[in-house]
């Protein structure tokens, strides 16, 4: 079915869209720990342990905010993309639709006669 490459296509597309929102929503959620965490150091008197333990708990999640902040970098100019040819988009949705349908006609095909030549065999 030559229906399945576009179909891939298009839904590389939804997943890239679906992927960039949850790694803004990552993003969003590290930065606001990384506040908590820094208030928190600003604004008490932390024991020692607890600063390092704040202190490895930053790296991590500054970590895991880099590598949200890359995921949306590498994917905002194929989101930028779509928005900007949402008919282009839609289109394809169209097109593959069409493909699908010719492709079901095709699995389902029969011929009916149109003449008695055969019934002399």
């Amino acid at each position: 079915m030559q229906s399945k490459e576009l179909a891939g296509f298009l839904n590389y597309l939804r997943q890239a869209e679906e992927q960039a929102r949850i790694a803004q929503t990552i993003e969003q959620e590290a930065e606001a720990a990384t506040q908590d965490i820094l208030h928190k150091l600003e604004l008490e008197d932390v024991p020692y342990h607890t600063g390092a333990k704040l202190a490895r708990m930053l790296e991590s999640i500054r970590k895991e905010r880099r590598t949200a902040k890359d995921c949306m970098l590498v994917l905002k100019p194929l989101i930028d993309w779509m928005h900007e040819n949402k008919a282009v988009v839609k289109g394809l949705e169209r097109v593959l639709g069409d493909m699908r349908r010719e492709e079901k006609f095709q699995q389902n095909r029969s011929y009916v006669q149109k003449t008695k030549v055969l019934q002399e065999i």
